[in-house]
């Protein structure tokens, strides 16, 4: 099993098919991450805050964040697809987007406590 984590690019040549993988994902397991606008996902990936988690080559996981401080990471959204839990996507995919800014030293994220 590959894990492999990447910044989505949206002038990549596939990047369209990309994003609508992870919105795909996304609108899967809404229930657990909350509503999110389309206009809204498709900023924060524009604004370089969406990183793609491929498992085999395929698209299983994505995180959507926001560097709203000097300091801070707020990761809004961690979504692995049920089937690729526990190979260490998402460990990975945390752990890029903070070598990606190697200069905040806090991370945040809010969980849903209703389901």
């Amino acid at each position: 099993m590959t894990v492999n984590v990447v910044v989505w690019d949206p002038a990549s040549l596939d990047a369209e098919s990309q994003f609508q993988a992870v919105h795909t994902l996304h609108k899967s397991n809404r229930d657990r991450l909350g509503p999110m606008p389309d206009t809204g996902f498709r900023d924060r990936a524009k604004h370089h805050g969406l990183l793609i988690g491929f498992v085999d080559d395929a698209i299983t996981g994505y995180v959507l964040y926001d560097v709203p401080r000097s300091k801070l990471i707020k990761l809004v959204h961690v979504c692995v697809s049920e089937a690729a839990r526990g190979c260490g996507l998402a460990r990975e995919m945390i752990e890029t987007a903070v070598g990606l800014h190697p200069r905040r030293s806090l991370i945040t994220a809010s969980c849903r406590t209703d389901y």
